[in-house]
């Protein structure tokens, strides 16, 4: 019965939709160029992907992270996140890591996950507001409340500097970022 009644819709929307187009009264359904790099820009730029670190949110114009995670749900740095994870669960009750320049977020996930049965935290630090809110974002969505999310740049010593403005619908490498002085790897952007 169900799908009979929406074969029916469907058979009679598709005529109102053809009886549009034959009489000029429908839009046309070709975009321009133009049309088409609006609707780009429209589309967000924070996509959620599963991992073997559970959900997390990442740019979907990076070059690096987010594409090895399309690819393979355990990223780049398996073995060395793979490792850490060992160690963390040696570690004692109550101990802290940290992920400095925590970037998408996917050591802090890894760790969290591994401390969780010990009472232990991670606190994760990122310069780049909008990558520090993605961190926050994955850890909500994993529900992980042993993690600690510091939109904070960390140095060798005290002080402020200036963080550029990226543009973060244009392909980069987000990660790659060098803060303080000249960046040494090209990231995409200037």
């Amino acid at each position: 019965m169900c799908r009979f009644r929406f074969r029916f819709r469907f058979r009679f929307r598709l005529r109102e939709v053809l009886r549009g187009l034959n009489s000029g009264i429908a839009p046309t359904l070709i975009m321009d160029r133009k049309d088409m790099l609006s609707a780009i820009a429209e589309i967000p730029y924070t996509i959620c992907l599963p991992t073997a670190y559970g959900q997390i949110l990442v740019n979907r114009y990076d070059l690096n992270q987010t594409n090895a995670l399309v690819k393979n749900p355990f990223g780049l740095d398996y073995a060395e996140i793979d490792l850490l994870v060992k160690v963390a669960k040696l570690l004692p009750e109550g101990s802290i890591c940290l992920d400095v320049g925590a970037n998408f977020g996917v050591y802090t996930l890894a760790l969290a996950k591994a401390l969780a049965p010990r009472k232990g935290t991670v606190h994760s630090f990122e310069a780049q507001r909008v990558l520090a809110y993605m961190v926050c974002g994955s850890v909500a969505l994993n529900s992980m409340e042993n993690a600690h999310i510091h939109h904070n740049a960390v140095g060798a010593e005290s002080g402020e500097i200036d963080i550029p403005a990226f543009d973060y619908r244009r392909v980069s490498n987000f990660g790659s970022v060098e803060f303080g002085g000249k960046q040494q790897e090209f990231i995409g952007q200037p």
